[in-house]
């Protein structure tokens, strides 16, 4: 991911014109209104999936094994999450308000959703010292994430009457392969896997999110550890750095400070990075009174850290500002800007808080 993110980056500003070929250039007019038209989309909106189905793999496990199987364990990401997006969300709001930027009003879900891709590559930079128990809150903190960013979405996509049957026809061949899957047809799982995208791409919701809500039907067994196994060497060493190669290439120029650019950028920047750390520290704060598992671990620099990593993130967000503002505008581009500028200094933030309040926490451990 690291060496794609370099690429990416050295080909966008040395030579965007290529870069945008490439990752953007027409590869199939006709899948147009299935956002699978250029290498990009296909990345984002297709390969992602099965990353996402991986993702939904892992949930099931912690579902069915008794670690996310009651409220108490639920609770603390939930309100973490929850905390995180109205922290984002607001703040946007109100500044778009004060300032009568309409980007800004109608783009308040932009700095919302945490890519799950990115912040758990970032996490496994520390190594062996990460304990299980926190790599599973951030994953489940950034899947709920995701999802409430998702279903804001909903209210900027429109939903024709067409896409409305073929959506539904879908969703119902879906479950009825999930059936066939639970009862040991193995092969099944792919059709309830295209049955569910086409059932998201059609609804306007991130398609990928559908491997997710696939993975999280499986059952405990040989057949879906063996599928998890496969599916994750594929994503570590060819979805995900295919992914940061498509995604953070970027273009600088004098137009990000005209038009109130160079204010969206600044703006998308600090809420992204502060409203996701403050955000989540208030919602694990207020999920210890409502239920949810007083954790020794969640506690100062690791919980600081943990809020500026779910600063990383780009997928779900670049899709809200699509619905906003056309893709390749100065206005687009001085988002995906904040974005990456948020997620590289939230990634370099969270790793740091995460190493010294690791280290303090195995230190008490040890003493």
């Amino acid at each position: 991911m690291l060496i794609g993110l370099v690429v990416a980056l050295t080909w966008s500003l040395s030579s965007n014109n290529t870069y945008s070929h490439v990752t953007r250039g027409q590869v199939a007019g006709n899948l147009q209104s299935w956002g699978l038209d250029s290498l990009h989309a296909i990345t984002l909106n297709l390969l992602l999936t099965l990353f996402f189905l991986v993702i939904g793999l892992e949930l099931a496990r912690e579902i069915q094994s008794g670690r996310l199987a009651n409220w108490s364990s639920l609770a603390t990401p939930l309100f973490a999450a929850l905390g995180g997006m109205a922290c984002t969300a607001i703040p946007l709001l109100i500044v778009g308000r004060l300032t009568h930027s309409s980007l800004m009003v109608h783009g308040w879900g932009i700095p919302m959703a945490t890519d799950i891709a990115l912040t758990l590559g970032a996490l496994t930079l520390l190594g062996p010292r990460v304990p299980a128990s926190l790599r599973l809150f951030v994953l489940t903190l950034a899947v709920l994430d995701d999802v409430g960013s998702v279903i804001a979405l909903e209210f900027v996509h429109p939903v024709t009457f067409e896409h409305w049957v073929l959506g539904t026809s879908a969703l119902a061949i879906s479950l009825l392969a999930l059936r066939w899957w639970r009862k040991g047809y193995t092969g099944a799982v792919w059709i309830a896997l295209a049955g569910a995208w086409i059932f998201c791409q059609r609804f306007g919701i991130e398609p990928v999110l559908a491997g997710v809500f696939i993975g999280m039907w499986a059952r405990p067994g040989q057949s879906s550890a063996l599928l998890e196994k496969r599916l994750t060497h594929l994503s570590s060493y060819f979805v995900l750095p295919l992914f940061t190669f498509v995604a953070t290439g970027i273009v600088i120029n004098s137009t990000l400070f005209r038009a109130g650019a160079g204010r969206v950028l600044l703006s998308i920047l600090l809420i992204r990075l502060l409203g996701k750390a403050l955000g989540i520290a208030v919602g694990v704060r207020l999920s210890e009174s409502v239920g949810g598992v007083h954790s020794e671990l969640l506690h100062g620099s690791v919980l600081v850290g943990v809020g500026f990593l779910c600063a990383i993130g780009f997928t779900v967000p670049l899709v809200f500002a699509s619905a906003i503002v056309p893709s390749g505008t100065t206005l687009y581009n001085a988002i995906t800007i904040g974005l990456l500028l948020a997620s590289v200094l939230g990634a370099a933030l969270g790793l740091l808080f995460l190493s010294r309040g690791l280290k303090q926490h195995l230190g008490q451990l040890g003493s």
